[in-house]
């Protein structure tokens, strides 16, 4: 398997640890791990042949759980939101529904309609 290998790497051996996985430990802010989930992300699309125009980020899988949430679980918008630790006011959600994208405008745009 390809995961096991990655869980064994990752896992907290601490009993105490209230936390699976031992990122809090191996990574000094969200930042720097989300550059080594590209980093890693990058290497899978290299080794599958994907153009570099086409590569994956983990951007694109944190929006793919927002539209499967909510387009084939129902969670509401405002679910999908918080669950991505952004406010419906402040983030530009892309969420596909029925072959066609909804914007969900950030705040500045919500002012300027008022």
């Amino acid at each position: 398997s390809v995961i096991q290998p990655l869980v064994e790497k990752y896992k907290s051996h601490d009993p105490n640890d209230k936390y699976f996985f031992n990122f809090h430990e191996r990574f000094c802010d969200s930042d720097s791990f989300c550059a080594c989930v590209n980093k890693g992300i990058k290497m899978v699309c290299e080794s599958m042949g994907i153009p570099k125009a086409k590569q994956y980020k983990a951007y694109t899988f944190r929006h793919t759980w927002g539209t499967v949430a909510q387009n084939d679980c129902k969670a509401s918008i405002d679910e999908v939101a918080f669950a991505m630790h952004g406010m419906i006011a402040q983030t530009v959600l892309f969420i596909v529904e029925s072959g066609r994208i909804i914007e969900i405008l950030d705040n500045a745009l919500q002012v300027g309609l008022t």
